[in-house]
């Protein structure tokens, strides 16, 4: 199945993805890993930066690099069963300015693997934000200020930061190549928008491989 094939099955939930990725809540930071090699390493780290506060300083302007990791769920959409689990390593560019209505993202996810009925597997492609957009997905960074009076007397002005990232690709896996679109919505933690984290959504066709039908449901975290 095509690109196209499959955006009328995504469309309806990556929308609600996006509103849902909105509403979780220049220093540098420590930096994320380049991506788990375990699917407890990536629970540690995602534990580590969800258990951060959340942006209160998000800055009007923010040059960095960020990596990290997404793990899915592999969801049959004809049984609802999960039959397995896949990880992808995320190295993420942001060039944002607030107010700026183009992507300010770019960057991919690769190094695809997991498991499938019981067996590992390993996928060859990447997916990048730049074959996203051509695609007519677009990705975004929001900045939203809260004016908090204070118990004391006066105002504090908290500014929170939010982003949707979405990458596109062709990826193969024994012999067989098929799209798969990777969308990701969280809200930024940490001191200056140190880091991003929340849900990640895959649409991945994977018919001759035995995969039938998938879609993956689950996280991301990304850190400078």
């Amino acid at each position: 199945m095509t690109f196209k094939g499959f955006f009328r099955l995504g469309a309806l939930s990556l929308g609600a993805l996006s509103v849902a990725g909105c509403l979780d809540g220049s220093s540098s930071g420590g930096g994320g890993t380049t991506g788990p090699i375990t699917a407890a390493d990536f629970d540690a780290e995602y534990t580590r930066i969800s258990g951060m506060v959340p942006t209160s300083d998000m800055p009007t302007r923010l040059d960095a690099s960020f990596t990290g990791a997404a793990q899915v769920d592999l969801v049959d959409t004809a049984s609802g069963n999960t039959r397995g689990e896949a990880f992808a390593d995320l190295a993420l560019d942001l060039d944002w300015t607030d107010g700026q209505t183009t992507n300010p993202w770019s960057g991919t996810a690769e190094n695809i693997r997991g498991t499938f009925d019981g067996t590992d597997f390993a996928a060859n492609g990447t997916m990048t934000v730049a074959d996203a957009e051509a695609a007519g997905f677009t990705s975004t960074v929001a900045r939203t200020t809260q004016t908090i009076p204070l118990p004391t007397g006066g105002t504090v002005d908290v500014a929170a930061g939010a982003a949707s990232v979405n990458l596109v690709g062709n990826i193969e896996l024994d012999g067989n190549a098929d799209d798969v679109l990777l969308a990701l919505g969280g809200t930024f933690v940490g001191t200056e928008g140190q880091a991003l984290h929340g849900a990640a959504q895959a649409v991945w066709f994977d018919t001759k491989a035995g995969f039938g039908d998938v879609q993956g449901a689950g996280t991301f975290y990304v850190e400078r």
